[in-house]
């Protein structure tokens, strides 16, 4: 009996599923960073080879670099008491970013020389991004949050901070919907739009009563190796059992953890500082019998990561 002849292809899709199913989520992530290095190897080599352009941007932005360390450097020698002010963060500029759907780090131009370490903290703005995970001389990676790796410790927030979140939200609308004429019907409905933006602005910018409640862990989903990368966080272990600083305990209810609330960094971890903002509460999975905390699901805080150009490295 003469056996059917099989093609590369029939034998290589199938071989690939069963490895994402039957390995281990460990070999799993190692497989990743192989198959990555190869995915984004045509990108590296397109990069090697930059126009005229962006050599001259570069050389530009090398000497702005330089001349801003002299000057620094001299205010430094003639006013000691400026050292006492230094920041505590870097601004950073991404250089690369694998175009891979799984793609959890990205690469940026600052390193060694400039006081990066390892498990640094990168944020934009207020809003928690990563953690560098390897650094060097002129350059490191940061591996974002969506990685399953990563697991910071965060707390329920509930009052003024929204109400910033919202402030800042509610202010790019009013500094851009002025210039896009095309959304409104006539100038009158344009007005009015604006009008209720700054009203609701007003309401925003007023104090009110700052809660913070159940506390618990982030983690990435953990999609399997074909699966795009999502910006949608897993929440897990959330109550509020236990009396601390912040308050009484509470028991397991809707006044511990709603939608919408903002998830701020409690610096628990022993990795990312508190303060920081990881995420809004986007679901709250219901109770089963005999569970004693919450599930939960939750958007990143930073969502336009594909048009994200510049972001902070905390320094130690």
């Amino acid at each position: 009996m003469r056996l059917p002849k099989w093609s590369s292809k029939q034998i290589l899709f199938p071989l690939i599923v069963f490895l994402g199913i039957a390995l281990p989520n460990k070999s799993i992530t190692s497989l990743r960073t192989v198959v990555m290095g190869i995915a984004s190897f045509p990108a590296k080599l397109q990069k090697s080879a930059p126009d005229e352009k962006v050599q001259r941007l570069q050389a530009v932005n090398n000497q702005l670099s330089v001349e801003v360390d002299r000057l620094y450097s001299f205010l430094i020698q003639t006013h000691p008491t400026l050292k006492k002010h230094e920041p505590t963060t870097l601004s950073a500029s991404i250089l690369f970013r694998e175009k891979t759907p799984w793609s959890t780090t990205l690469w940026v131009d600052r390193g060694e020389r400039d006081g990066v370490e390892k498990n640094s903290i990168a944020t934009v703005g207020e809003a928690l991004l990563g953690v560098v995970d390897e650094v060097l001389k002129k350059k490191c990676r940061i591996r974002i949050i969506t990685d399953p790796t990563i697991v910071p410790s965060v707390r329920a927030n509930r009052g003024n901070s929204q109400h910033r979140l919202a402030h800042a939200q509610v202010q790019t609308l009013l500094n851009t919907l002025p210039h896009l004429d095309y959304l409104f019907a006539d100038e009158s409905e344009k007005k009015e739009t604006l009008q209720h933006l700054a009203l609701l602005d007003n309401k925003l910018i007023q104090d009110c009563e700052n809660r913070e409640l159940a506390k618990g862990e982030l983690h990435g989903s953990g999609s399997p190796l074909w699966r795009k990368c999502s910006l949608f966080l897993r929440g897990t272990g959330f109550n509020y059992d236990r009396a601390d600083e912040k308050g009484p305990s509470r028991p397991l209810s809707g006044e511990i953890l709603r939608l919408g609330d903002l998830l701020i960094t409690t610096g628990m971890d022993g990795i990312f500082p508190e303060g920081l903002t990881a995420g809004v509460v986007t679901k709250v999975f219901p109770l089963k019998e005999g569970d004693f905390c919450y599930d939960i699901e939750a958007r990143m805080a930073v969502q336009n990561l594909d048009d994200l150009r510049t972001l902070q490295i905390l320094l130690k």
